[in-house]
């Protein structure tokens, strides 16, 4: 038992994340689509864009924007560093890096 916690203890603090999210309400621009006005972006009622690994979904006229938020992983001289995103990646698997940034 002693053995599973310190398993899971470590594994805790090798790799830990967590995501990022954003709500808002859609800008001025056309009726049942979602402006984001700081991004320059126009999502369709009930669609999703991702560009360079945030993913923004609409249900008009409210918003949310999901990214990677930080990720913790170990680094080379086994202290902790942040995960480098890996933008060849599709949403949310980009996330997902075993290099530090």
């Amino acid at each position: 038992m002693k053995f599973l916690v310190l398993s899971l203890l470590l594994l805790y603090t090798t790799f830990y994340t967590e995501a990022a999210l954003a709500r808002g309400r859609s800008g001025a621009g056309p009726p049942g689509v979602c402006f984001i006005e700081s991004e320059n972006i126009l999502i369709p009622n009930n669609g999703s864009i991702v560009k360079e690994c945030i993913k923004y979904d609409c249900s008009y006229p409210d918003y949310i924007i999901s990214s990677c938020g930080v990720a913790l992983i170990e680094g080379p001289d086994g202290k902790p560093c942040r995960a480098a995103v890996d933008l060849s990646k599709p949403y949310p698997d980009c996330c997902v890096s075993n290099n530090c940034a």
